[in-house]
């Protein structure tokens, strides 16, 4: 005997049939709606990292330019550094050799020879002018 679906009509077989095919295919979509989700965020991450490396070699490449720079800019300092230097050693010799000689003591307190002080002075100041003359032709010459 037929059992009633609520209506007042009796349920068949061919019903039941029909139910149970509604039922596979319903379960059918799910089970592919399921599948499809994972692919598609598998898909999505896949396009993410893609994306964050190319970001990351850019970023790398803009780093190892800098780098490179620096290594350009410390060297490129370095000798400039060398050249100030040795202008400030030539400037200062340059002046202690256009000071004036240092004043003479009372013949009574000297201990030795005053003329060496005025042969020091002389000596002094053509190591600066030679070191001078010497300087501006290592500079003119390329």
């Amino acid at each position: 005997m037929a059992k009633g679906n609520g209506n007042g009509r009796a349920v068949t077989k061919q019903d039941n049939q029909k139910f149970a095919v509604l039922e596979v295919d319903a379960l059918k979509e799910t089970v592919l709606g399921i599948n499809k989700r994972p692919r598609a965020m598998i898909k999505e991450l896949q396009r993410k990292l893609t994306n964050l490396s190319d970001v990351i070699d850019g970023r790398e490449r803009v780093f190892l330019a800098a780098i490179e720079q620096h290594r350009d800019l410390a060297a490129e300092s370095e000798n400039e550094i060398a050249c100030c230097g040795a202008r400030m050693d030539a400037l200062g010799d340059a002046f202690l050799a256009a000071m004036e000689p240092t004043p003479k003591l009372p013949a009574e307190s000297q201990e030795g020879p005053t003329d060496i002080t005025d042969e020091m002075t002389a000596q002094i100041k053509e190591a600066v002018v030679a070191r001078l003359t010497d300087d501006s032709n290592e500079t003119k010459e390329p």
